[in-house]
């Protein structure tokens, strides 16, 4: 649901136009707003439910290594991520906006895919590895 979510904020910033939405005496709520409320509400859901189905897929016996890896996908993803920086800046400068439509769309892309791949991930919760057994 995280993903799916998330995905929906990216698509609406694929559009945004910087359009108030809700007007307030001390704040106004632009669509560009509402995306990345959507974004931020979807990686909650997504990284609460990543860390919980972690635990319950992992080995028993083997769950610190397994929340390492984890982890380290996470982190990686954001380090991994920022190195793009660069070609987003090149893009803006050549046609403003252009280089935050390519990371949206990329983004959209990466939370629906990440939707589909998990829904085939079969449940295990508790079960021991058969490396744990001598197997």
């Amino acid at each position: 649901f995280g993903s799916l979510l998330a995905g929906a904020g990216a698509l609406e910033l694929l559009f945004s136009h910087n359009t108030p939405l809700v007007q307030f005496s001390f704040f106004t709520l632009t669509d560009l707003h509402a995306g990345g409320l959507l974004i931020g509400i979807g990686m909650g859901f997504f990284t609460s439910a990543n860390w919980a189905w972690a635990i319950d897929l992992a080995p028993r016996e083997q769950g610190g290594k397994f929340l390492g890896l984890t982890n380290l996908a996470t982190a990686g993803a954001t380090v991994v991520t920022s190195l793009f920086g660069p070609i987003i800046s090149f893009l803006n400068a050549r046609d403003a906006g252009s280089g935050f439509t390519l990371m949206f769309f990329v983004a959209l892309i990466g939370f629906f895919l990440g939707a589909v791949l998990l829904g085939n991930v079969k449940e295990t919760a508790g079960k021991k590895s058969p490396i744990a057994n001598g197997k």
